[in-house]
């Protein structure tokens, strides 16, 4: 059995089925009100105390700071005084609030509305004396909803998850993404219902498959780790580096176990989602140093890419009538100076830890590069990079690379989930494909090669099209020279490069003179 969801954290794998499902009857409160919620507060702080990842800890220690909010606790009061029953007022209450964030356009205050019900099931379960039962090691859990405790270490050692309620900016979800968790959702927990518990069921985090029986041999498997080193090319002399797409010092460290030659992009901006706030730049220097002395290869530190798909607290805006063409990216860079500043010198300061390069984000003019390089240049304290570059993703660079590389562009890096939205005018998240063409940007990608090869500048892939196989394998013969891409995939990239021998024919690259989008596939995917 086959069935199609919609994917909120990218990856590949397989195990039994485990369900964690509501009880329609939970049992009735067993302790005090005030009690549960100390129990409840104190188990989130221990999560957070134990948690390796900063970023992580934080978002726990936020969830206790909203179940010990003064406001909630008044409202489940007011509902007691109604006459509702303590477990009724705190569910009541809890859903009053999560209501009022879902009704905001702010689409990351909107996914905290996922917090919001996540802490109020926290504190209705202490309530009822109930202790949360960790799920088998490596099972694919089904459940109405993911929740932070679900994916941190420590929390169900699940290998993927499959639920009913979730989106991909909730921070249950933003920890998946980092850890390479694949999540699906769909919209019935009930199309499950024939699999019984124990069987085997695959998950395909980036196109949203499960797959059930015989799940292993249905769709591809990925071995722990890849061996070390750049997979030469066809038998000659290049060879193609596979990075990891990374958002933490621990992930660093996970993309080196796992066999990637370094970090190709390191997502500072889910380093500061994950506070909430701007972390400082002690913090930062921290974090980027630990970042550096882990990985066993180069990193690759994008500057923080807030906005868009993307909002961060008290820097991007809530009201922008269209924010993937907003302020976003290096767009906000000259409104915060100080901040970008501050993040620069942190990553300076980590590049006496190893091989570090910075990459900006959203340049789309050669101002917009002038200005990120000549604020590098200001920073007075630290090593200097290994390599500066930019992120190609809007199409306007694809035609002022031989300008680029004259002012000082070492590499380009191609986000392809972006360079696609804004080459077809399509939304990132418009479930609605039938207006991509994947024919177009091929030949984009093909004019970016050719225009990097002839400058001398180093081109690589972190978007989503790097962790195809297909796509991967294409990339590599058109000339790039580094694919970055989530950690699970590292070893199934590798394997692919690793296969294709020396003479192909027919050849990759005939799939260029397509004369459809749909020829193109057949020919790309043959």
């Amino acid at each position: 059995m086959e069935l199609n969801g919609t994917p909120i954290a990218p990856g590949f794998a397989a195990g039994p089925l485990a369900r964690i499902v509501a009880d329609e009857h939970p049992a009735p409160p067993t302790g005090d009100l005030g009690e549960a919620r100390g129990r409840a507060a104190a188990s989130l702080g221990e999560r957070a105390h134990a948690a390796l990842n900063p970023g992580h800890r934080d978002v726990l220690l936020a969830q206790q700071a909203m179940l010990l909010d003064p406001e909630w606790w008044d409202a489940v009061q007011a509902r007691l005084e109604s006459g509702d029953p303590p477990e009724v007022a705190v569910q009541a209450a809890g859903d009053q609030f999560a209501a009022a964030l879902d009704a905001l356009d702010d689409p990351y205050l909107k996914a905290r509305a996922a917090d919001v019900r996540e802490v109020a099931a926290l504190w209705l379960a202490s309530l009822a004396g109930e202790v949360t039962a960790r799920t088998p090691a490596g099972a694919v859990v089904l459940a109405g909803r993911l929740a932070v405790a679900d994916v941190l270490p420590g929390g169900r050692a699940a290998a993927a998850y499959i639920v009913q309620d979730g989106s991909p900016t909730m921070h249950a979800a933003l920890i998946a993404q980092n850890l390479g968790v694949p999540v699906v959702v769909v919209d019935s927990l009930s199309l499950l219902d024939s699999v019984t518990d124990g069987e085997e069921v695959a998950v395909d985090g980036d196109a949203g498959r499960i797959v059930v029986g015989e799940a292993r041999r249905a769709a591809p498997t990925l071995a722990l780790s890849a061996p070390p080193g750049p997979v030469p090319w066809r038998g000659g002399p290049r060879a193609i580096e596979v990075r990891a797409n990374v958002g933490s010092a621990e992930e660093a460290q996970s993309a080196r176990r796992a066999g990637a030659d370094g970090v190709g992009l390191f997502r500072t901006e889910l380093f500061f989602q994950g506070r909430g706030r701007v972390p400082s730049r002690a913090e930062q220097q921290e974090e980027y140093r630990r970042a550096a002395a882990a990985a066993g290869g180069p990193v690759c530190f994008r500057t923080f890419d807030a906005g868009g798909d993307k909002p961060l607290a008290g820097l991007t805006l809530a009201d922008e009538e269209n924010p993937a063409l907003g302020r976003r990216g290096m767009r906000l860079y000259r409104d915060v100076p100080e901040v970008f500043r501050e993040q620069l010198e942190a990553m300076r300061t980590a590049a006496a830890e190893g091989p570090v390069e910075v990459m900006f984000p959203m340049v789309a003019t050669l101002d917009d590069w002038n200005y990120c390089r000549d604020a590098l240049d200001a920073v007075g304290t630290g090593a200097r990079p290994k390599a500066v570059g930019v992120m190609v993703e809007v199409p306007s660079l694809l035609f002022l690379i031989p300008e680029l590389a004259a002012l000082g562009v070492q590499f380009l890096s191609l986000g392809t989930n972006d360079l696609t939205q804004y080459l077809s005018a399509v939304d990132r998240a418009e479930a609605d494909r039938s207006h991509l063409s994947p024919l177009a940007l091929a030949r984009a990608i093909a004019h970016t090669c050719r225009e990097a090869a002839a400058h001398g500048v180093k081109l690589a892939v972190c978007g989503g099209l790097a962790a195809d196989p297909a796509w991967a394998v294409l990339l590599a013969a058109l000339g790039v020279d580094e694919l970055s891409v989530p950690v699970p995939r590292v070893s199934a990239i590798k394997g692919a490069l690793a296969k294709v021998p020396a003479a192909s024919p027919p050849d990759v690259l005939d799939a260029l003179t397509a004369a459809s989008d749909q020829d193109f596939l057949a020919r790309l995917c043959g």
